[in-house]
């Protein structure tokens, strides 16, 4: 359920870096419930299981955000959550605790303008993050303004995609034509067209009006597909 958009006519996901938070802030619907909460506290318990179409299905993706962080929070729907594996050890990957968003518990609440998406009905995960962190995030964050419009071609869902660096933000949106073959990836007035082809599970893209014998883009292939 937590990969939903009922209702939404254009799924769209912003990633960035408030201070030294790293969040990511979708308009899914219809956001978390009781289930979803009860799955990602969990392990291979997700509420997408036997979905092989939907990401996340496998149920272990979000253990790998204490890799970054100790305290991880969760914000969707009426739920604001975190894990504290600094100070619950082991316990903490699973053992949530409620968020005081005015920090009365101790533990680090995220920065205004990442909470006020929450309140505007998006579903938040941010991470707090040491300093060398932020900077490395901040460096990806710039790699991936130069990799969205490949990003959007190949997602699935995503509509639009945001980068956003302390209150700077840029957005790419996709607009698929008719069978999804032809895809325009448009940002800050700039548009660009690609042709977009499928066969057996693997992914190809073209810019669209090139060369009669157009140079290589991009590829998506299953790992059926690669012999290592």
């Amino acid at each position: 359920r937590d990969a939903r958009h009922d209702g939404v006519d254009a799924p769209a996901l912003e990633v960035g870096l408030s201070g030294s938070w790293f969040f990511a802030s979708s308009n899914q619907r219809p956001g978390f419930d009781a289930a979803d909460v009860r799955a990602i506290c969990d392990v291979n318990a997700s509420t997408k299981a036997g979905d092989a179409a939907t990401t996340g299905h496998k149920g272990i993706g979000f253990k790998a955000v204490f890799a970054m962080c100790d305290r991880p929070c969760v914000l969707s729907n009426g739920f604001a959550f975190y894990f504290d594996a600094a100070r619950d050890g082991p316990l903490g990957l699973v053992a949530p605790r409620w968020l005081a968003l005015d920090g009365a518990d101790g533990a680090p609440a995220p920065p205004g303008d990442v909470v006020d998406r929450w309140r505007a009905g998006r579903t938040v995960v941010a991470l707090p993050l040491a300093d060398g962190d932020a900077g490395d995030a901040r460096a990806a964050l710039d790699a991936a303004k130069a990799e969205a419009p490949r990003l959007l071609l190949f997602a699935r869902r995503l509509a639009a995609l945001a980068v956003t660096v302390d209150g700077a933000t840029q957005t790419w949106t996709a607009t698929r034509g008719p069978g999804a073959s032809r895809v325009a990836v448009a940002t800050a007035g700039a548009a660009a067209a690609y042709d977009v082809f499928e066969s057996a599970g693997a992914t190809v893209a073209f810019r669209a009006g090139g060369p009669e014998r157009p140079a290589f883009y991009h590829a998506v292939l299953p790992l059926s597909l690669i012999h290592i």
